[in-house]
């Protein structure tokens, strides 16, 4: 029975070696490679919101979808020739609202604070009724890497009130479901 077990062991020393994670994502075929350009350029031109515009209950409007493209910038974006790992974003994107024969284009940009769940802001949004304001807050439910880091993906829930520069009309609330890399 020794001698079995010395077999076994010497075999394993000279064959080759058993596989074991390094970390490192390789692409071995095509077919993944193609997946992942896919996904990258998903990831960079494809919405990054889904929610819906719940509106003001004194309007006759019924909820509509909400697909959004938001792009965060840290403040500053540089620390020491590296990405910055901010809590402080400069915001810009857009929303588009397809439902009915008024679909139509929100252009939005503002500022964006976040902190470990938290997620605050206000923006400035234009569009074919205006300008409005849209304060929000949100948490993030998934997020990755540790505080300070430069990249800090995540699945974020977000909510914005609608309100016209003069505060003199309120168009309701977004809520959107999200992720961001920043």
């Amino acid at each position: 029975m020794r001698r079995v077990g010395l077999l076994a062991a010497i075999l394993l020393c000279v064959s080759a070696r058993p596989a074991r994670a390094s970390g490192h994502l390789t692409f071995d075929s095509p077919e993944l490679e193609a997946l992942g350009v896919v996904l990258f350029v998903l990831g960079i031109f494809g919405p990054s919101d889904l929610g819906a515009l719940i509106p003001a209950h004194d309007q006759a409007d019924e909820t509509k979808l909400v697909l959004g493209w938001s792009w965060q910038i840290p403040l500053p974006p540089m620390r020491k020739g590296e990405l910055s790992g901010s809590n402080h974003h400069f915001i810009g994107g857009f929303d588009y609202l397809p439902q009915g024969n008024d679909g139509h284009f929100l252009g939005r940009f503002g500022y964006r604070y976040s902190r470990s769940r938290l997620i605050a802001g206000l923006t400035a949004a234009f569009g074919h009724a205006g300008w409005d304001w849209s304060p929000e807050i949100g948490v993030k439910l998934i997020h990755g890497f540790e505080p300070d880091a430069p990249f800090d993906p995540s699945l974020h829930l977000l909510a914005r009130a609608n309100f016209a520069f003069g505060l003199e009309r309120f168009d309701g609330v977004t809520v959107l479901l999200g992720w961001s890399f920043l």
